[in-house]
């Protein structure tokens, strides 16, 4: 799969966005955001040159936030 390359900046606010208008998120989660990425040396076995290295809100986000990052890792990659 090609993955399209994006900015930080960029994948923080596509993250962002997708965790926002989720339908898993509850009023007392809504207010999780994406923090940081790790970007990888090396593409992991699937292809992906990055990971979620953190975010903000309750712990009772983590679901939906590390569905959303399976999701992306798919689909985008860092620029160098």
């Amino acid at each position: 799969m090609n993955r399209k390359l994006v900015s930080a900046t960029e994948l923080a606010s596509i993250f962002n966005t997708k965790l926002q208008s989720s339908d898993l998120l509850t009023d007392e989660t809504r207010d999780c955001q994406v923090g940081e990425f790790y970007r990888l040396v090396v593409p992991d076995g699937d292809g992906c040159n990055w990971y979620l290295r953190s975010y903000t809100g309750p712990h009772t986000c983590s679901g939906v936030v590390h569905a959303i990052a399976a999701d992306l890792r798919l689909r985008y990659n860092l620029m160098n």
